[in-house]
């Protein structure tokens, strides 16, 4: 057995890494989604192949092989699904390109989205119906000086995004657009 010297293949190793620059491993956003849509697609092709492969074993199978085949293309029906709304998700990431100014956003008054009554509890504070809970009696206090809201039932704490989103069962990009 040959002896392994430590000190040769680090110095190996240092000098193969003082000559790789930094942008052999960056890579702009945009080609990462570009590289990220393209294996999703990839992916999608074989699951779509593997599912009609199965469909044309299922017509040729007796009935004692087809609730195992009817199970598998069910879970090829899920993966394929997950696959596309990843690959919607990463080619209509349009959102990426805009900016939006979250400090501004953050300033709306929570009061101004709600769609239940708020009343005033105290000079600072605001007092409704949580949105994460059914209740009859208002256990959500909407501070005014900090804007944010907070659920003393539930613990539901969060911003006006967070309010926005959890009203409109809505994800973070589209709150911000729909409050910018």
């Amino acid at each position: 057995m040959e002896n392994f010297n430590f000190k040769e293949e680090e110095a190996l190793w240092r000098k193969t890494l003082k000559s790789i620059e930094p942008s052999d491993f960056c890579i702009s956003k945009d080609e990462a989604d570009k590289m990220r849509a393209e294996y999703l697609r990839n992916e999608i092709l074989e699951c779509e192949e593997y599912e009609s492969k199965m469909r044309s074993f299922f017509l040729k199978a007796d009935n004692s092989q087809k609730w195992y085949i009817e199970m598998q293309l069910e879970e090829v029906g899920e993966e394929l699904k997950k696959l596309k709304s990843k690959l919607y998700f990463t080619a209509s990431k349009d959102y990426a390109k805009k900016s939006f100014d979250l400090e501004a956003i953050k300033q709306i008054p929570i009061q101004d989205i709600m769609d239940r009554p708020v009343y005033r509890s105290g000079s600072k504070r605001l007092k409704t119906l949580c949105i994460n809970h059914n209740e009859n009696t208002p256990s959500m206090y909407i501070f005014e000086d900090k804007n944010i809201a907070h659920c003393f039932g539930c613990g539901f704490h969060g911003s006006v995004i967070d309010v926005y989103m959890k009203l409109n069962s809505c994800s973070f990009v589209d709150a911000c657009k729909s409050l910018a």
